[in-house]
């Protein structure tokens, strides 16, 4: 198993998501650059990739021991815990950062489809919402 790790998450995307995941110590890391290319690759970026490669560490801590390419057993229980931990919190940040902005849609987003002129204004109304309100309602908040 190649490790490779620069201490710059700046210097390359392998060092980024090492950095991101915190496998970056030589003689506990549990996976290998080419598994972490591998990732990348999959899921388009680093940060895409971080979810993903903590699940991938957990399921390799759950053997308990592993046996490194070097020939020295690991004992990985220690690990399990953080671990999990780490992938809840890294879940909870993705899951906050895919919310809609306040007011469910940002003025970048409204002034493109105002550009756009395929988009198309709803054409339907509710009893809940007896005015059915257009983008041309909505007053620029500059």
């Amino acid at each position: 198993m190649a490790f490779t790790y620069s201490g710059n998450p700046a210097a390359n995307p392998i060092d980024l998501l090492r950095f991101l995941i915190g496998d970056t110590a030589t003689g506990v890391a549990l996976l290998g650059d080419q598994e972490i290319l591998y990732l990348i690759a999959t899921h388009g970026t680093a940060q895409a990739a971080v979810i993903p490669a903590l699940r991938a560490m957990l399921r390799l801590c759950l053997h308990d021991t592993i046996v490194g390419a070097d020939g020295i057993t690991k004992d990985l229980r220690w690990r399990q815990d953080a671990l999990k931990d780490q992938l809840r919190e890294a879940e909870r940040e993705q899951a906050y950062l895919a919310l809609p902005a306040w007011g469910g849609t940002s003025k970048a987003l409204r002034d493109a489809r105002r550009e756009e002129t395929d988009y198309l204004q709803p054409a339907f109304t509710t009893p809940a919402t007896a005015r059915q309100r257009t983008l041309d309602d909505v007053e620029d908040w500059d």
